[in-house]
């Protein structure tokens, strides 16, 4: 293993297309769901999901927040329920 590790060379990039990966949650969740993802940085929190921020999340009957670490990055995923959850459900 020792050998090997020292006779790799380059490097793999993935570029991943945020948009591709959450476009249909609005779908799946029947409309009871919102998402926003944020990306911690060292100048501060930003806002990658939705692309304009939306004032009806801070106003959610139900919000929690997950920490996802990704190659790398630290992300935050806030689901929070819309806010016509209660009378869809």
């Amino acid at each position: 293993p020792e050998q090997r590790t020292q006779a790799l060379q380059g490097w793999v990039y993935a570029a991943l297309r945020l948009e591709d990966f959450v476009r249909d949650i609005p779908e799946l969740a029947e409309g009871r769901l919102q998402l926003r993802i944020f990306e911690e940085r060292p100048e501060g929190t930003a806002l990658l999901w939705p692309l304009e921020p939306d004032a009806r999340a801070a106003r959610a009957e139900f919000a929690t927040d997950l920490p996802l670490a990704l190659h790398g990055r630290k992300w935050r995923l806030q689901f929070a329920s819309a806010p016509d959850y209660g009378a869809l459900s």
